[in-house]
């Protein structure tokens, strides 16, 4: 009968696992930094693994060792981004003072990615939006959930506290999402940015849809 490993002898094993592991995730956190340099200077998610891989000093066996296909990877590098943009959103709602402005603030978060620093990596994933939401789409649920989420609470809390008017907030954050969403991506795709009096324009569009008040 094996003997249980000691505590100390755990304690150890973890250590160089934890190690490793962080090892790994360095080396996985400068491959997709190179894949989004990679996208931004082509213009394309269509990407060479080959140079890729060359670009970042590392083999094939490695590769393959933490991805099971290119796919797989640019998966990843899907996930990661749609996570930041979701805390991006979530950030900018943080010193909102009242449920209007937190409206406001996601707002102008989503219209924030129109910004040529910004939309320099988004276009090419927007060109090619169609494909990797059919080859990825539980990747695109789970972003646009996470990006929904943040705005039909401070549509919630709008409608608890009397200043919004909702029969359903989740209905109203969906659509103020695809309006948002939908002049946001035009402006990505036509290389422009949303002027201060657009933002104010579609911020008090929706709040007027939320309430009989349009002080901003």
């Amino acid at each position: 009968m094996t003997a249980e490993p000691s505590p100390l002898r755990r304690d150890a094993v973890a250590r160089g696992l934890a190690d490793r592991h962080a090892a790994a995730d360095a080396a996985v956190g400068q491959l997709l930094e190179i894949a989004q340099r990679q996208i931004r200077r082509e213009g394309t998610v269509d990407l060479s693994l080959r140079e890729l891989l060359d670009e970042a000093g590392i083999g094939t066996r490695w590769f393959y060792r933490h991805f099971e296909s290119k796919e797989a990877f640019l998966l990843v590098m899907l996930e990661d981004l749609f996570t930041h943009l979701a805390e991006y959103l979530c950030r900018a709602m943080e010193s909102a003072s009242t449920p209007r402005h937190s409206v406001i603030a996601w707002i102008n978060g989503v219209l924030d990615q129109a910004e040529p620093d910004v939309a320099e990596l988004g276009r090419p994933l927007l060109v090619h939006a169609a494909r990797l939401n059919e080859q990825f789409p539980a990747a695109y649920r789970a972003v646009g959930h996470a990006m929904l989420a943040p705005l039909t609470a401070a549509i919630s809390a709008g409608v608890t506290d009397g200043t919004l008017r909702s029969a359903d907030s989740a209905a109203d954050a969906r659509a103020i999402f695809f309006l948002t969403l939908s002049i946001m991506q035009s402006h990505v795709l036509e290389r422009t940015t949303c002027s201060p009096q657009e933002r104010a324009a579609i911020a008090d569009f929706a709040l007027r849809a939320l309430s009989t008040d349009t002080r901003v």
